[in-house]
């Protein structure tokens, strides 16, 4: 899959997550989950964006992300951060940081050279192989398709409020 498609891939993922946000009533919005509520993981994506874009200018310099560190914790101590960092509860303003932060994430990658995307600049992911630019935008990718089946799921088994 070349680098267009992989961003279309995220362009997909992000707009399943946004139209899946868009659509829960207000009260959802806040609603406990089984790991937080989707105000938390708009919160978190926000934070990933960032995070996403950081890692990609590590990886390009020859460093491992600082939040690789955090990988056999799950992200936990990451993930409680980014959800502190945005401690808003009105959707549509988390929503419009989103687009935004998605907007830097898009135009990072395009500014990635195509050579750059696969190389091995020895840093190495803390799941093995090669930690490259590419694996940072489908991790991103599959970070929203992920919050999206999450939201989904629980909308679909759990209570209605």
């Amino acid at each position: 899959m070349g680098e267009d498609r992989r961003l279309a891939a995220f362009e997909g993922a992000f707009r399943s997550f946004t139209d899946c946000i868009g659509a829960l009533p207000a009260e959802r919005f806040l609603a406990a989950m089984d790991n937080g509520s989707p105000r938390d993981l708009t919160a978190r994506m926000i934070g990933w964006n960032r995070l996403t874009i950081a890692g990609g200018r590590a990886l390009l310099d020859g460093r491992s992300p600082d939040y690789h560190t955090d990988f056999a914790n799950g992200y936990q101590r990451v993930n409680a951060g980014l959800m502190r960092a945005e401690p808003s509860a009105d959707c549509q303003a988390l929503l419009q940081t989103l687009g935004a932060t998605k907007a830097e994430v898009v135009a990072f990658f395009q500014g990635v050279p195509a050579e750059a995307w696969n190389a091995d600049r020895g840093v190495r992911h803390p799941d093995g192989g090669p930690a490259t630019v590419r694996r940072c935008l489908e991790e991103l990718t599959r970070d929203y398709l992920d919050a999206t089946d999450e939201i989904s799921i629980w909308l679909e088994t759990g209570p209605s409020s």
